[in-house]
Order: structure tokens, then C-alpha cells, then sequence
């Protein structure tokens, strides 16, 4: 009986990301977007040039984002008040 209707539309599951840390830009998105779909062409094709291709965009990722970090806690900590689990709390890190 559900044959039909799950053939034709089926159900789709979507992951929704509500609450993104403060630090968290459109520039750092798009470079672990891009890290994650160079990383499936990599599995697929096994060749080296996209390995390190992938490889390349994984550190610019990893290096802004702890970039994006320190500077988040740097303004937190200069507008905050010395309520570190509040501070802990809205940084989300």
C-alpha cells in the first residue's frame, strides 16, 4: 500500500542547522563545502592530484577556522564581563 506514494515522493531526511557559532562565517562554510565535495571526487577517482587537491582545502579550512576562534574570543573577552560559563555559553565553541 505505501509502495506507491514512496516511489513517487518519497521521504526525504534534511539536516537543519539552527544555532551556528558566533564565529562561524560564509567564507568558512564554503571552503569545508568545497573540502567535503573535493573529498567524494577523491574517494571516487583514487588519484593523487585530488588527494592533495583535498588535502589543501582541509588546511585552509582548519587554519581559518581556528583563525575565526581567536578572534571571536578576543572580542568576546574585551565586551564581556567576567561571567566565564556565560562567556562559555555564547561562544559555543
Amino acid at each position: 500500500m505505501n509502495i506507491v506514494p514512496n516511489k513517487h515522493c518519497p521521504i526525504k531526511k534534511v539536516r537543519v542547522t539552527i544555532n551556528q557559532p558566533l564565529w562561524m562565517n560564509r567564507e568558512y562554510c564554503y571552503l569545508t563545502t568545497q573540502a567535503h565535495r573535493i573529498k567524494r571526487q577523491a574517494i571516487k577517482t583514487k588519484t593523487t592530484d585530488d588527494w592533495t587537491e583535498y588535502k589543501k582545502f582541509r588546511d585552509k579550512a582548519h587554519i581559518m577556522k581556528a583563525k575565526l576562534k581567536l578572534e571571536s574570543i578576543a572580542n568576546y573577552s574585551n565586551t564581556s564581563e567576567k561571567n566565564s560559563k556565560a562567556a562559555r555559553e555564547n561562544l559555543q565553541l
